[in-house]
């Protein structure tokens, strides 16, 4: 069965700066893309040349289009398009449809034989359409096209959310794909049939492929929601199911007690199946003490790793106290809650150094959808999961370390392939995460990128086949760009930090393979200044700073100041053959 993942685009940028870059969040984003990939499916929703252009305003022609569609017309309109057009300004491709509409009474245009074809489609219009479509006529009182919408929502044809959107913000072509779909799954006027089990009927749509998009049929496992919530420079998961199974992966920083209980009772939970703490760091159990007190918890799995720290302590107290029996996990470890399968991917070894390392790394798999959860595993644990012949493949990867740059390798993110990441990080946090070098790892692969920091708590919602979030993507083409020319998916090696007040430039390998950057240059733009390594291997995750002028680093430029910080000075990468491997613009 298909897979459709939600790619969103954006009408309106909001700007914020980061990092000394600029990154956009859609401000008005299209949020119903789902929804068009659906409708695609049986024909409905066909999009343009350009896609599905949903941050566009819809034309009169493009909705009329959709009803006929709705209404399972679209052979008879197209067998008129060889005849003489009733109206003068529709295109070619519009003039089976333009008959039809007219020769049916669906429309008799704006006047003076014009069918008003480039001129938006406003949201009372297409719910009027949309209501013609179920068998309701406004030309006999069923409603008027002045509370169309009103009357959409009266017999439950429109939610709440979308309810507000169509009274508040600009009708997009976004909206009709959510309200088309809807429609279909609406009673006709007078009728116990759906829309769309009259479509099939009629066999103007498959029902084989009615049942995969979810317009007819029951759904076997419902939904499954992963809320990614705003705890600040800390991670806290919560992961539900439409059958009352919850399951909590950490719980934020000490201080985040209230906004975690909060939260979920916000979502109505009163006990959790599962609480999941993968690792020792106080920012993933800081709470946790407190959800146990809050909730019934009938589950506790522990990382192996142990720590001195009171918070850790508290938790391991509170888990005694709850008579909870930790569950120490190995890898390859599965359980299952409901239609929620999930598996421990790490840790591979028992024994590490950094508490990082101890990060419980977990996929969860529901349907045919899959998010792969790593706390704050590193880029260690990241090759040892390869190395291990591991499956890493899922749809939405949660970005280790709150996108530092000592998480997601290049390899790890070939590995994983996901479509879309999130990152759960503070707002200006004193750490500088998510790192450049992570955001543009997850740019060059074109991954969809989610941030708390900028989005706030932020929702997937999946049906086991279709991805949805309650937020859009950064525009990660604000992203500093990675050059044409640039080696970078083959050697791994980039520029992440370039920091020209303190003359200080790090080259870091992020790739889990050594490379010789012997001979290697670096440039500075505006200065036409080179430095060149001397014999060096840089090791598969390591880093190395290039100082100057009075800065300490591993190598030295040399006693004068390099970089200058008053305009714009790019810092270009390039190997001993003179190919560029990286270019910063600052």
């Amino acid at each position: 069965m298909m897979k459709y993942i939600k790619k969103v685009t954006a009408i309106v940028l909001l700007i914020s700066v980061l990092l000394s870059q600029t990154i956009i969040i859609n401000a008005a984003s299209t949020q119903y893309t789902n929804y068009a990939e659906k409708l695609a499916e049986i024909n409905v929703f066909q999009g343009t040349a350009n896609g599905f252009e949903l941050d566009r305003e819809p034309t009169r022609l493009e909705g009329m289009v959709m009803l006929i569609r709705l209404l399972g017309k679209e052979t008879d309109a197209k067998a008129l398009s060889n005849q003489t057009c009733v109206f003068t300004d529709v295109p070619s491709w519009g003039v089976g449809y333009a008959n039809y509409a007219y020769n049916n009474k669906l429309t008799t245009g704006i006047g003076n034989n014009l069918f008003g074809t480039t001129d938006n489609l406003n949201a009372k219009a297409y719910m009027t359409f949309l209501l013609r479509a179920l068998g309701y006529e406004d030309s006999k009182g069923d409603f008027t096209y002045n509370d169309s919408i009103e009357f959409s929502k009266s017999i439950g044809l429109i939610d709440n959310e979308l309810y507000n959107k169509l009274n508040t913000t600009t009708f997009l072509r976004d909206h009709i794909a959510k309200s088309s779909y809807d429609t279909l799954l609406h009673t006709i006027k007078g009728s116990k049939q759906t829309l769309a089990e009259k479509l099939i009927t009629e066999n103007a749509i498959s029902e084989t492929i009615a049942k995969q998009i979810g317009v007819f049929g029951a759904s076997d496992i419902g939904e499954l929601q992963v809320h990614f919530i705003d705890v600040g420079q800390a991670l806290a998961i919560l992961i539900e199911d439409d059958f009352g199974n919850h399951i909590l992966y950490d719980a934020g920083n000490n201080g985040d007690d209230d906004t975690v209980i909060n939260y979920l009772k916000s979502q109505q939970v009163d006990d959790l199946e599962y609480i999941i703490v993968s690792h020792t760091d106080e920012d993933h159990l800081g709470a946790m003490d407190s959800v146990l007190e809050a909730f019934e918890v009938e589950n506790a799995i522990m990382t192996s790793g142990t720590a001195e720290t009171e918070s850790y302590k508290d938790v391991m107290t509170a888990i005694t106290r709850e008579r909870l029996q930790p569950i120490y996990v190995d890898v390859n470890d599965k359980f299952e809650l409901g239609d929620i399968d999930f598996q421990v991917l790490g840790p591979i070894n028992d024994k590490y150094s950094d508490p990082n390392e101890y990060s419980i790394v977990v996929m969860f798999k529901f349907g045919d959808t899959s998010f792969l959860l790593t706390g704050d595993a590193e880029i260690k644990n990241e090759t040892e999961m390869i190395n291990n012949n591991t499956n890493l493949k899922a749809d939405v990867l949660q970005i280790g370390h709150h996108g530092s740059d000592s998480s997601t390798s290049l390899s790890f993110l070939n590995a994983v392939n996901p479509t879309q990441a999130i990152i759960s990080c503070g707002k200006d946090n004193k750490y500088g995460h998510p790192t450049n070098a992570t955001l543009q790892t997850l740019a060059s692969k074109e991954v969809e990128i989610f941030r708390t920091d900028l989005h706030g708590t932020i929702i997937v919602t999946t049906d086991g086949y279709f991805i949805n979030f309650n937020v859009g993507p950064i525009d990660t083409k604000i992203i500093e760009a990675i050059p044409d020319n640039t080696t970078f998916t083959n050697t791994g090696v980039i520029i992440s930090t370039l920091d020209k007040v303190n003359e200080l430039i790090t080259i870091k390998n992020i790739s889990t393979t050594d490379v010789d950057v012997t001979g290697w240059k670096i440039i500075s733009i505006t200065g036409n200044q080179t430095y060149t390594f001397p014999s060096y291997l840089l090791k598969g995750g390591a880093s190395v700073t290039v100082a100057s002028g009075d800065a300490a680093g591993i190598l030295k430029w040399g006693k004068s100041n390099i970089w200058n910080n008053s305009q714009s000075d790019p810092a270009e990468l390039y190997d001993s053959t003179g190919k560029l491997i990286y270019k910063f613009n600052d």
